[in-house]
């Protein structure tokens, strides 16, 4: 014999296991996907030194160069978005047949995650641009 909310907490241990192990994999996932947007952008913004110094050896404003590679962010992160949202939703359905009772659909969460991503994609485009912008264009001309 058993207590009805010892029954309960058994019965549902579970789905309770469950969940809190799809919060942690979500978060390591965010957590990667923040790296690897990290990584990816500081390392287009190094490869277009050479540019960035041809630029501004021509004239170019350093508020221009910065305004294209954030712009170039902007549009890498948008078309990721775009194709990774279908993907995210066609997750929440599956999850919410697995498990259930949970909302499939978080507009807090779907909203969130792309808004954290674009934020990080502009941090990290801005900061080796920026970078970028003390390089002497002779220098970086040289270097190629």
């Amino acid at each position: 014999m058993r207590a009805l909310d010892q029954t309960a907490r058994l019965a549902w241990y579970d789905y309770r296991i469950m969940t809190e192990l799809l919060v942690v994999l979500g978060v390591a996932a965010l957590a990667l996907a923040v790296i690897g947007v990290y990584g990816a952008m500081s390392h287009a913004v190094a490869q277009r030194i050479p540019e960035i110094g041809i630029r501004r050896a021509l004239g170019a404003e350093a508020r221009d160069v910065l305004q294209l590679l954030a712009r170039h962010g902007g549009l890498i992160v948008g078309l990721g978005s775009l194709l990774g949202m279908p993907l995210a939703f066609g997750m929440a359905r599956l999850v919410g047949s697995v498990l259930p009772g949970v909302r499939t659909f978080d507009g807090v969460v779907f909203l969130s995650i792309p808004l954290a991503l674009a934020i990080t994609a502009l941090i990290a485009t801005l900061v080796p641009a920026r970078r970028a912008m003390r390089v002497d264009a002779l220098v970086a001309l040289r270097n190629q």
